[in-house]
Formats: C-alpha cells, sequence, structure tokens
C-alpha cells in the first residue's frame, strides 16, 4: 500500500501545512518530490504548540504503514498511536495508478524513536484504511487523510483519528 507518495517543496509544505519551524532533519527539497518507503520523507509534528517539518525515515524497519483498525491494539503500534503522532504532507499517491486532490493533503502517521549505528533515527507509519470511492478500484487500501483544520487535534492526541480523519474528492493524477 503507497508504495509512493508525492510531497510538496518545503516552502509549500511551510505554507500549506502552516508549519512554524524547520527541523535539522527536514529535507531540503525546494520543489516537490515522489518518495518511496524506506527513505527519508518530509513530516509534520507538533512540539510546544507549534508545527515542526522534519524528516523521518519511512517505515518502522520494514513495515511502512499501519492499519487504522489496528494501530490502538496491537502492542507494536499503541506507543506511537497513544504519544508520537505526525502527518505525511503529500500532493498525490501511487495505488496502481497516481491519485491527488485539489487541496493538500495530509497523510496520518505515527512514528517512533530508534538508534541506529550510535545515531537517533526519527522512523514512521502511514496510517491506512479500506479504500473508497475511485482508489477501491486499483487496490482495496489507501492512506487515511486528516482534514487540514483537524491537524493539531490529531498530532497533539486529543483526538482519535476516527474522529478527525475525512474523506476526500480523489482523482486520478
Amino acid at each position: 500500500m503507497c508504495g509512493r507518495t508525492v510531497m510538496p517543496g518545503r516552502y509549500d509544505i511551510m505554507r500549506n501545512y502552516n508549519v512554524h519551524n524547520v527541523g535539522k532533519r527536514a529535507p531540503m527539497e525546494t520543489e516537490q518530490k515522489v518518495y518511496t518507503p524506506g527513505t527519508v520523507v518530509p513530516a509534520v509534528v507538533l512540539r510546544r504548540n507549534m508545527r515542526i517539518l522534519t524528516g523521518m525515515h519511512w517505515g518502522y524497519g520494514e513495515v511502512y504503514n499501519a492499519r487504522v483498525e489496528t494501530v490502538k491494539s496491537k502492542s507494536f503500534w499503541a506507543d506511537s498511536y497513544d504519544n508520537r503522532r505526525m502527518v505525511f504532507p503529500i500532493s498525490a499517491f501511487w495505488e496502481r495508478h497516481w491519485f491527488a486532490s485539489a487541496e493538500p493533503m495530509a497523510a496520518a502517521g505515527i512514528y517512533r524513536v530508534t538508534i541506529k549505528e550510535g545515531k537517533r533515527q526519527l522512523e514512521a507509519s502511514m496510517l491506512t484504511q479500506s479504500s473508497t470511492d475511485i482508489v477501491s478500484r486499483s487496490h482495496p487500501r489507501m492512506p487515511v487523510f486528516i482534514p487540514l483544520n483537524q491537524l493539531d487535534s490529531w498530532l497533539d492526541g486529543s483526538k482519535d483519528v476516527t474522529q478527525v480523519a475525512r474523506e476526500l474528492e480523489l482523482e486520478y493524477a
């Protein structure tokens, strides 16, 4: 699921996702770029009530996505779901076809902190749900999207994903 995404450049992320600060791990691309699991991707987190753009390795090791139906109940994901939420800012995603929306998309995610080769690394996983609408013709799963006006409620953990997730008008890109 979601083997590729197009993510906006850092300036578009800062503007469209109301990012206040850029962390030292943030990818430096100024133009949109295609990202794949296993790479460092742009991520938006909430720190001290400010949205921060940072970079995270896409995948908990080789596990890239978490099912929204079980993310709270499986011990592998539960601590991250309760304590470390983020969003993937995306312009389009691939499920046997490219899908996009007229508005910026924020795919719900969670993350953990690991130590790799003596260095602190952030690893992120995208939350997925059963496909809806046009995507179901291509693939049974798709990202969970958070409306931009609900980002802080998702990121700070004050609302469950089922309270803030919504469908977007998607089209073939």
